[in-house]
């Protein structure tokens, strides 16, 4: 009975980590083709009679020490951002 058991969690074991890779290649996949996925999304939406934009958030502001560098720079484009946080 063990040897089912320790079995049946190497299997599961298997099968999670072959769709972790599956979905990994996915995502990379995405990355590579935003510009595609952003036409793709566009007609959808034509179709579906919604407007195409991205959210506009409104921009913090976050205190800055006297000596810090101006390369933390939040980004102001809603695509870039949304660009940005898919592909990290």
């Amino acid at each position: 009975m063990q040897h089912l058991k320790y079995f049946s969690l190497k299997i599961l074991i298997f099968f999670t980590l072959m769709l972790k890779n599956v979905y990994q290649e996915e995502l990379k996949r995405y990355r590579h083709e935003f510009v595609n996925l952003k036409i793709e999304a566009n007609t959808v939406a034509a179709k579906w009679s919604i407007t195409p934009e991205f959210s506009k958030t409104r921009q913090r502001k976050i205190k800055r020490h006297f000596d810090e560098l101006c390369e933390d720079e939040r980004l102001q484009d809603p695509e870039s951002l949304f660009k940005v946080n898919i592909s990290n």
